[in-house]
């Protein structure tokens, strides 16, 4: 995936669950003036927080063995 697709999947993420506190704090950096190293790590950190987003939306079940892998 590319940033801009996982910056959409964290937009869409957080429209559907407004309770995603750590995609509020994303979506607000990203639109902010940014140097160069806190774009890098911005960079790294939208494409780890929409990885983590889309492994833990994808568990769907409530038992114990989906609760031990979110």
């Amino acid at each position: 995936m590319n940033q801009s697709e996982d910056f959409s999947f964290i937009l869409e993420a957080k429209k559907r669950y407004p309770q995603l506190c750590h995609a509020s704090n994303i979506i607000k950096k990203n639109s902010g003036v940014l140097n160069a190293k806190q774009e890098s790590a911005l960079s790294l950190l939208i494409a780890a927080y929409a990885g983590y987003l889309r492994n833990v939306l994808a568990i769907t079940s409530y038992g114990q063995e989906a609760i031990f892998k979110k």
